[in-house]
């Protein structure tokens, strides 16, 4: 891109828009949008395979942001392109494992600012390539976009996406204030890294309390389709049956739904079963803002046994093992939930599923049907 190039991409970003021009450079506004299939993430990308070196300064950094970029950012170490990464301690969100796959890069220098916990700038300039000197550019995206997966690919941000030579009175601002907050900030060492984990820990503690404290607030009641099935299944179990098949659509509040028929069916002890352990502690979460504050709840996961919680949130991988298996009596739980309950013909659901005799099982799944000839109803 030349000094004229630009001025016509100018012209139809701030003049005219019905000039035709390379919608690369033109200026605009970039943020998520489901119903088009437009997502931040997109133009990310497209301006990190386009460049010779690149500069991002965020307040938060998260494992999930790191992962839309990992394939990217291993091809710009494969190519030799340095890049400098800058996240804030604000409210101590940024994520340690996060920190920790940007520091196994070589070509990547990360700094974190810990002085100003006001610090909240979220902006990516890249230097972009240049066939001549004077021909230097460079593109910036500055905005509300953290460096987190929801940021970049969900919530409605707004964000502002210009290009400049390199004497631009506008990059040059924002290189010197990229460089000020880099000068002020102190370098991630794995050394570091420890010794933060510790404050993350604490501060996502207090942050999930103060969630669900706020959300025991305001009852959460049940959506219309979420009435209808748990008034089906109360009559189930009024007729004496002890299981129930829940099938509705993908994002519908199956979780949820399963919740309020716990509540309503009041067992002395509750097994939730999934196969993932980021879905186990996602459960109990929205399980503790629907069930009463008395209740416990606890994770028996790779990594964590709370066996001797009220209600507990288990991963089927975890569970199968005899040692864990055995660790329960078969009728220690009154009601048990398998989600996700298609997978329930595998050898490993069916092991758990044989041993344990609830008073009440619910299986809850979007797809039924099953390839091997398996009869989930």
């Amino acid at each position: 891109m030349n000094s004229s190039e630009l001025a016509l991409y100018l012209e139809a970003g701030f003049i005219d828009f019905n000039i035709e021009t390379d919608e690369r450079f033109l200026p605009k506004i970039l943020t998520n949008n489901q119903q088009e299939q437009v997502k931040v993430l997109e133009n990310l990308l497209f301006e990190l395979e386009h460049c010779d070196e690149f500069f991002f300064s965020v307040a938060f950094v998260t494992n999930s942001g790191i992962a839309c970029l990992i394939d990217t950012l291993k091809e710009l170490e494969n190519k030799h392109i340095k890049g400098k990464i800058l996240a804030s301690q604000y409210q101590n969100f940024t994520e340690p494992r996060a920190l920790r796959r940007l520091l196994q890069f070589p070509n990547l220098e990360l700094k974190i600012i810990t002085s100003d916990y006001n610090f909240h700038a979220k902006g990516y300039l890249f230097h972009t390539h240049a066939t001549s000197a004077k021909d230097e550019n460079y593109t910036m995206i500055v905005g509300s976009s953290n460096l987190t997966q929801s940021a970049l690919t969900v919530n409605r941000e707004w964000n502002v996406q210009l290009s400049s030579m390199k004497d631009g009175a506008l990059i040059r601002q924002m290189q010197e204030e990229l460089n000020q907050a880099w000068d002020d900030a102190s370098p991630v060492t794995e050394e570091w890294i420890a010794a933060y984990e510790r404050i993350y820990g604490e501060a996502r503690s207090q942050r999930q309390r103060a969630y669900t404290k706020i959300h025991k607030l305001y009852k959460i009641n049940p959506n219309k389709m979420q009435a209808a099935a748990l008034q089906n299944i109360a009559a189930l179990r009024a007729e004496g049956k002890n299981r129930a098949l829940l099938i509705s659509a993908t994002g519908t509040g199956k979780t949820y739904l399963s919740a309020f028929d716990v509540r309503a069916a009041q067992p002395k002890r509750c097994l939730f079963i999934v196969h993932r352990g980021l879905i186990a502690r996602k459960s109990k979460e929205s399980f503790e803002q629907i069930i009463d504050e008395h209740i416990t709840t606890g994770l028996f996961t790779s990594g964590h046994r709370e066996i001797d919680r009220d209600y507990v949130f288990a991963t089927v991988q975890t569970l199968v093992k005899d040692e864990n298996l055995h660790a329960f009596a078969p009728d220690a739980f009154d009601y048990i939930i398998i989600d996700e309950a298609h997978h329930a013909g595998a050898k490993s659901y069916q092991k758990v599923l044989s041993y344990f005799k609830p008073k009440f099982l619910l299986g809850m799944t979007a797809t039924p049907e099953r390839s091997d000839d398996c009869d989930i109803f």
